[in-house]
């Protein structure tokens, strides 16, 4: 679920603001069925000591791209999520493909030759973004080369 990766990607976001990590930019996508689950989640992660988290990213600056994508049950959800901080949330499932390819410009404009990609969920979605990890990689002798390092 998104529990391991919220911990992981709030540490990070923690580290970052306390000066002890240079952190460039977290992409956090989440999938989910319905919008109960994202509320219960933002209300169990409003941040430590009143920090930024993943699912507050507007008090996190620039350093956190949130995409919600709500598969099932999507009727009403502008009225049910008006009071939650979660960014953009759409309707369907990410395309993988576009989100990689995103990730993978964002990198070559700041300058950077790696993204780790730490993925968890059904295996359709871990196996897409392994596939999309390894074909959209540069080689690793590419001097402006992109490499995604992927995480399960």
């Amino acid at each position: 679920g998104v529990t391991p990766m919220a911990s992981i990607a709030n540490d990070l976001l923690h580290e970052h603001q306390s000066g002890r990590r240079n952190l460039k930019k977290i992409k956090f996508v989440w999938a989910l069925r319905s919008a109960e689950l994202m509320r219960a989640m933002s209300d169990r992660n409003g941040g430590i000591g009143g920090g930024a988290t993943v699912f507050h990213p507007r008090s996190a600056s620039d350093a956190v791209d949130l995409s919600v994508y709500l598969t099932k049950g999507t009727d009403g959800v502008d009225e049910e999520i008006d009071d939650i901080d979660m960014g953009v949330v759409k309707s369907g499932r990410p395309d993988v493909e576009e989100i990689f390819a995103e990730m993978k410009q964002a990198a070559k404009d700041a300058g950077e030759a790696h993204v780790a990609v730490c993925v968890c969920g059904p295996s359709r979605l871990v196996d897409a973004c392994r596939e999309a990890s390894r074909r959209l990689s540069d080689g690793m002798f590419t001097k402006s080369g992109v490499a995604f390092d992927f995480h399960e």
